[in-house]
């Protein structure tokens, strides 16, 4: 792959490829977007092109250099991503020791720390200090998709870079022409993913209808309370964050309904009669009560606090409202 292969980034591609260009590269970058953009997978294709034997405005993909970024085997490019919950001083004491190294081969010397927002204090502490005073032979990369979350210390620091989702429109003609994906699921998997497009290529392979609404099923229509429930013994975070994003996109089709807007706009266009059923059920205020306990324990599961209580909660309002 290269930079011209990455759909929807085009903005940002080109600013990268004229600060080359122009040599007006920073010594570190904030990349921000939603999660499932190619944040990281930019910047690893930006790592080639800094690399690249060709020495070319994009990445040859065929010298030594990349060919080893694209195995992560190259020596001078390094990666940092969360150790359990967040992102360690331990981390950041490795990436200070190997950014005060000579390049083993590149021109330039890449670490990119994956989803910063992750840093504990003392990591951010100590990653502030190479910022101020960063190699020249080095560029740190970092990618969020929480900025309120990053140090303003650690950000003011940064050149950021902005990425954006891909019209939903356009994702869903991408995923039916490039990826061969049917018109109901491409529909589903573009909204569902709000135009994020590595978010969608990951779900693409999945029974992505018969599992969505599964998940629906088991938690919203059991025949009673005891079956409407996660089965987190068997669940990691990431299964259950997943679990959560259908049902916040069930709860929020039904508010769009009440709220007058047509079937064109639901995520869940499969099951557009049952919604229109259920919006009359629903009293708007319960549907917001229910829609923010969703996100209450999504971002218990960021803080890695135990999100059983939470979904309990969640089941008997979402249990008690939908009976």
């Amino acid at each position: 792959m290269s930079l011209e292969n990455i759909i929807g980034q085009d903005k940002v591609i080109n600013f990268l490829k004229s600060s080359i260009k122009n040599e007006m590269l920073a010594s570190s970058y904030l990349f921000i977007g939603p999660e499932g953009v190619g944040k990281t997978l930019l910047a690893k294709e930006f790592a080639k092109l800094l690399n690249c034997e060709k020495n070319n405005l994009d990445a040859c993909d065929v010298c030594s250099s990349c060919i080893k970024i694209n195995k992560n085997i190259h020596p001078d490019i390094h990666l940092i991503v969360r150790d359990g919950s967040d992102i360690k001083i331990d981390n950041i004491r490795q990436l200070e020791n190997d950014i005060n190294l000579r390049p083993f081969e590149a021109r330039k010397k890449v670490f990119i720390i994956q989803d910063a927002h992750f840093m504990n204090a003392e990591a951010a502490n100590a990653l502030l200090k190479t910022l101020e005073e960063p190699p020249r032979d080095s560029i740190i990369i970092l990618t969020t998709s929480h900025l309120h979350k990053i140090f303003s210390t650690i950000a003011s620091r940064c050149r950021k870079i902005f990425f954006s989702s891909i019209d939903i429109e356009k994702l869903s003609s991408i995923l039916e022409k490039d990826f061969h994906v049917d018109k109901t699921s491409s529909h589903y998997l573009s909204y569902f993913t709000e135009g994020r497009l590595g978010k969608a290529i990951s779900l693409k392979d999945k029974n992505i209808l018969s599992e969505k609404n599964a998940i629906i099923n088991d938690f919203i229509n059991a025949d009673n309370f005891k079956q409407a429930q996660f089965d987190l013994d068997t669940k990691n975070k990431e299964d259950i964050k997943y679990n959560l994003d259908i049902l916040m996109s069930w709860f929020r089709d039904i508010l769009l309904l009440k709220c007058g807007f047509t079937a064109e706009n639901l995520i869940n266009s499969d099951r557009k009669r049952e919604l229109e059923n259920l919006k009359n059920e629903y009293k708007t205020e319960d549907l917001l009560k229910i829609m923010h306990r969703i996100l209450d324990t999504y971002s218990m599961l960021d803080y890695n606090i135990n999100p059983k209580f939470s979904l309990e909660f969640l089941r008997v309002k979402t249990w008690q409202n939908y009976r």
